[in-house]
């Protein structure tokens, strides 16, 4: 194989996994836990079907992320009043 040929099918591969790994590993994986009696069309339908749910995962998984964001924002922000409450009692306590 000429290397111009395996740098072209080396950037092909990245392209495909980048884009399709995720959704061919678990389309493919699904058939094999499932075997229908027509592969193909089970897997063109499981894709059909990942590419919406998987926008609507996305989608939920961003949410729950922004929600942690905020509730450890909000704990740091209790924390740190917290510690200036007992360091202002300290400074009471000393004066």
């Amino acid at each position: 194989m000429p290397l111009e040929d395996a740098e072209a099918l080396s950037a092909e591969s990245g392209y495909l996994q980048e884009k399709l790994g995720v959704a061919l590993t678990c389309g493919l994986a699904e058939v094999c836990r499932r075997r229908p009696s027509d592969p193909i069309q089970f897997l063109a339908q499981w894709l059909l079907r990942f590419r919406h749910f998987s926008q609507e995962a996305l989608d939920l998984e961003l949410a729950e992320l922004q929600r942690a964001e905020e509730q450890q924002r909000l704990a740091q922000y209790e924390y740190t009043a917290l510690m200036q409450r007992r360091a202002a009692e300290e400074a009471e306590d000393n004066a």
